[in-house]
């Protein structure tokens, strides 16, 4: 599941042949990057959460 997911996230991200709208051409050479840089944000966020759900699951398992 979590290969599919992964496949399917990576072909989003990586689009480059898609055109939005007039002046948003993902075909420019700096789309990805800039497309990239506003994801960044959201992947450092869900990964603090990953780990601050793994760091207070074994912190709990250590107190019991």
């Amino acid at each position: 599941m979590f290969k599919n997911f992964t496949l399917l996230a990576l072909l989003f991200l990586f689009s480059t042949e898609v055109l939005a709208h007039k002046g948003h051409d993902h075909a420019h050479w700096t789309a990805d990057l800039i497309h990239f840089l506003w994801l960044m944000p959201i992947l450092f966020g869900c990964a603090l959460i990953i780990f601050a759900i793994t760091y207070l699951d074994k912190k709990s398992k250590s107190r019991r």
